[in-house]
């Protein structure tokens, strides 16, 4: 939750999330219901497009961060990922 509060107070208005499947029990890092509170506070939506369920690898974050290229609006300005090692391969995809 602190995380998007922090995405919003640097001015990011569609956030994405990259999380990993719901069978894990690191899912509850990154609960969409955690991420849709402080976008509502702001009075902002969770777009359903930018949600993406990847694997757990490094290959899962780069294909999800590939996944919300949403031709309209656009695509996300931050993503929000449920654990270190999907972020680490979103991170890769930008290089």
């Amino acid at each position: 939750m602190w995380d998007v509060l922090a995405f919003i107070a640097l001015g990011h208005r569609r956030i994405g999330l990259l999380n990993t499947p719901d069978e894990l029990m690191f899912r509850f890092i990154t609960d969409v219901r955690d991420t849709r509170r402080p976008l509502q506070f702001a009075s902002l939506d969770l777009d359903p497009e930018l949600i993406v369920d990847e694997e757990l690898t490094e290959e899962g974050g780069s294909a999800g961060r590939a996944a919300p290229t949403c031709p309209e609006p656009g695509p996300p300005t931050a993503i929000l990922c449920g654990n270190d090692i999907v972020a680490m391969g979103s991170d890769a995809h930008l290089a």
